[in-house]
């Protein structure tokens, strides 16, 4: 099976590497085993659900607690208090902007992160060369690789002709790396350090190189950035704060609405106005706000 964590093969021989993959470095896969595997692990792609720019702005109303502002603010202003109800609407308007700027800026890192993915591949299928679309690419397929190409998954270098990769993406060195097809001594845990792999969405700046696909989609390093960066919800100390103060809020409101509720009943007694008590109750909680 495809497995997460593709440094693993830095230490294997290319015959481990082949046995483990179920491929062949002389004739490649068949187009039979290249399209089981292809319905076994997806396509080669950095997928997520495109999401249109309002949808992101609606979802930063869906919170009991706006409800309770905006309903708070109705009735301000139905109240008369003009200045309470602009002050909550307000509020309201900088939460909405500063989530929306936080989600529409992650959905375009998603974006910017698929332009690393090459649209074309050459590999190694059948015993013959074929060119395909880079989302057609499945784990075990034998890729070759020239200068200028761009890696369209994570790859083990079973031969290198003087190939240097640029990798700054990944890694942020500024020199391109040179790759070796030679097994590691011992196992490495850092990217820059993977002399023999070479990663999605990176580019081979010189040489030549032949490698055997060890991981494709979400399952290379490019995609677990990209999960990391749009699908893990970031919490600053901020929006804790906040959150920990909202629910504060909410308890201390429903809290007064019933001691202020039930002690006029109790004093007043059949002569309480239910009607009158319950907007004084909202109006109180609105000042609470």
């Amino acid at each position: 099976m495809q497995n997460l964590n593709s440094l693993q093969y830095t230490v294997k021989s290319t015959a481990e590497i082949e046995k483990k993959l179920k491929t062949s470095i002389s004739s490649g896969l068949s187009n039979k085993e290249a399209q089981e595997r292809l319905e076994q692990y997806g396509k080669n792609e950095i997928s997520g659900q495109a999401v249109r720019w309002w949808e992101i702005l609606l979802r930063q109303f869906k919170s009991a607690f706006i409800y309770l502002l905006l309903g708070a603010s109705i009735l301000a202003f139905i109240l008369g208090e003009i200045i309470d109800a602009g002050m909550i609407l307000l509020f309201l308007l900088i939460s909405a902007a500063l989530g929306f700027y936080q989600e529409y800026r992650s959905e375009r890192t998603l974006q910017l992160l698929q332009q690393y993915v090459a649209l074309h591949a050459k590999v190694f299928r059948n015993s013959k060369i074929n060119i395909i679309r880079s989302q057609e690419i499945v784990p075990g397929d034998i890729i070759i690789l020239e200068t200028g190409d761009k890696i369209p998954a994570d790859v083990r270098f079973i031969e290198t002709y003087d190939a240097t990769v640029d990798e700054t993406i990944l890694t942020g060195e500024s020199v391109p790396i040179k790759k070796t097809s030679k097994s590691l001594p011992q196992s490495v845990k850092e990217l820059y350090r993977a002399a023999n792999l070479g990663f999605s969405g990176t580019m081979l700046v010189n040489g030549k190189a032949k490698g055997i696909v060890i991981a494709t989609g979400k399952q290379t390093a490019m995609g677990r950035i990209t999960c990391l960066t749009v699908e893990t919800k970031r919490v600053s100390n901020f929006e804790k704060g906040i959150a920990k103060f909202s629910k504060f809020i909410l308890r201390l409101i429903v809290i007064t609405l019933i001691f202020v509720f039930l002690a006029n009943i109790a004093v007043k007694g059949e002569g309480a106005n239910i009607v009158h008590l319950l907007i004084f109750s909202i109006a109180l909680a609105v000042s609470v706000i």
